[in-house]
């Protein structure tokens, strides 16, 4: 399953200032969003669900990342992770049109 979090992130290594950043990543059926949910708070506690896309595979998500390719954050100290995009007024709007894993394939993949 796909699914869209915001959470509150350093904007560099010296954590001095916060940003609000949107996290697009994929989880297997088995793992469960809650439980993957509950780690991530371990660790970043301002973590919070906004949607789940039921079904997709991480071809889904890459076509879903290039598709907002733009609002990717690159993060000082994490380089390479790719799930983390700009607080963005479309990417919210986007998965509030498009909550099935059918609308956003139609989009996505044109």
């Amino acid at each position: 399953m796909i699914y869209l979090a915001v959470s509150a992130l350093y904007k560099d290594r010296s954590c001095k200032e916060m940003m609000t950043a949107l996290r697009i990543s994929y989880i297997s059926d088995e793992e469960g969003v809650e439980k993957v949910l509950a780690d991530i708070r371990d660790y970043n506690p301002s973590c919070q669900l906004l949607h789940v896309i039921e079904g997709g595979t991480r071809t889904d998500l890459s076509d879903i990342h290039e598709h907002f390719k733009d609002y990717r954050l690159v993060l000082d100290g994490l380089e390479g992770v790719n799930w983390w995009f700009e607080y963005n007024q479309g990417i919210l709007d986007f998965f509030e049109v498009y909550n099935t894993l059918e609308s956003i394939r139609r989009v996505v993949r044109k």
